[in-house]
């Protein structure tokens, strides 16, 4: 099995910011959590163990930008919908519609500014 090394990835953010690709924004990493709500369906019978069945499926993550003057996300971007591609490489990524749930800026006096942009999922993940 090839390791694949992270340097191909992408982001495109869709109608937040049309036009306006990943390396416009120094895009440098995304995290992706995928998941699934689990319902205890444990009764008196039980052996000592939990039962379970699973529910809805969810999805949520974020990511990394390098910040300089233009094109930076702001607060006012938090609460958009838009068509999420997440790149793993040239070919392959994950779509679906986000919500833009969180925002954070990192301020270090012996590093670059940077900002973290947290999403939530609102229709499936497909992978591509």
């Amino acid at each position: 099995m090839a390791e694949i090394i992270g340097y191909n990835g992408a982001v495109y953010f869709g109608e937040i910011l049309p036009g306006v690709s990943d390396c416009d924004f120094h895009a440098n990493g995304w995290s992706l959590d995928v998941g699934v709500n689990l319902h205890d369906t444990t009764d008196f019978c039980t052996t000592g163990w939990t039962e379970q069945i699973s529910g809805l499926k969810n999805w949520s993550g974020s990511i990394e930008l390098r910040v300089d003057d233009t094109n930076k996300v702001v607060p006012s971007d938090i609460g958009s919908t838009a068509t999420l591609k997440l790149y793993y490489n040239d070919t392959n990524y994950l779509q679906g519609k986000a919500i833009f749930s969180g925002w954070g800026v990192n301020v270090s006096v012996d590093d670059l500014e940077s900002q973290t942009v947290e999403f939530t999922g609102t229709s499936d993940l497909f992978s591509y």
